[in-house]
């Protein structure tokens, strides 16, 4: 006698009468009976078919936000500058909105964030010392009223070689230029009827208070209106006699290394050679 699903014909030929769901083919996953026949067959598993494995043997694919769980990230698992650059020159286009920048001579930090100008680099958290601290940004043509060059300072202050120069703004606030190009077509608030001759400053106070025009070259106070003022104070500038002749007679303002203070002095110590 033929056992269960088994069948002989009278020249003594056996045959299975299996069938399998739902059909022939070829599968991941598939249903055996007890006398060892597939009768189905799965195209697709299901995560209990999965065992664990191990990270290696997974090469293709994302893992999507959804998939890590709140606070699953510790610090332990950041790399180093992970989420910061520490370094002195301006790291440009960053890779993510929030993204954080260090800078080790100025202990300044800046976040890679979306303003009016376009994704840049603002500073964070020294936002009052940022206005009132003295920057040099770059150079400017009094004559086409354009930015020249553009230090880092200047860059990460929004500006660009050959464009106007800015309407006065809180952000530019401590930042000056340098003409490098006489001429009397500024156009800015409280600059526009003055006229620079190579070498004048053009000082951002703040937004509602302007750009100063800084006279080098005069012999009353720096500056007209007494711009040696506005230059004392700031919170990193100490002038002798702000209201005297402060920078009369070819006096510079020179960084003091020992007190991180720029001050007016007619000669400047250059070190050895």
């Amino acid at each position: 006698m033929p056992g269960t699903d088994l069948g002989v014909n009278t020249s003594g030929e056996l045959s299975i009468s299996n069938v399998v769901s739902p059909g022939p083919g070829t599968y991941v996953k598939v249903q055996v009976a007890e006398n060892g026949l597939v009768q189905q067959g799965f195209s697709t598993l299901s995560s209990s078919d999965i065992g664990e494995l191990d990270y290696s043997q997974i090469t293709s694919g994302q893992v999507q936000p959804g998939s890590i769980a709140d606070g699953a990230v510790e610090k332990e698992t950041l790399a180093d500058y992970a989420t910061s650059y520490m370094q002195e020159g301006n790291p440009g286009v960053a890779e993510y909105l929030g993204q954080l920048w260090y800078q080790p001579s100025t202990a300044q930090l800046r976040i890679y964030a979306r303003g009016s100008a376009g994704n840049q680099w603002l500073p964070i958290g020294f936002g009052a010392l940022q206005a009132n601290n003295l920057r040099w940004m770059g150079t400017f043509n009094a004559d086409t009223n354009t930015v020249g060059i553009v230090t880092d300072f200047g860059q990460s202050a929004g500006l660009t070689a050959g464009t106007t120069v800015p309407a006065p703004s809180d952000a530019l606030g401590g930042g000056y230029l340098v003409c490098q190009v006489g001429g009397s077509n500024m156009d800015q608030l409280d600059i526009a009827s003055a006229t620079f001759t190579p070498g004048d400053w053009a000082l951002c106070v703040s937004e509602a208070q302007g750009w100063i025009h800084i006279d080098v070259s005069a012999t009353s106070g720096g500056g007209g209106g007494g711009s040696t003022q506005y230059l004392n104070d700031l919170l990193d500038v100490t002038i002798a006699d702000p209201g005297g002749s402060a920078l009369e007679g070819g006096q510079r303002l020179a960084y003091d290394g020992t007190t991180g203070m720029w001050v007016n002095d007619q000669v400047i110590e250059c070190g050895d050679f």
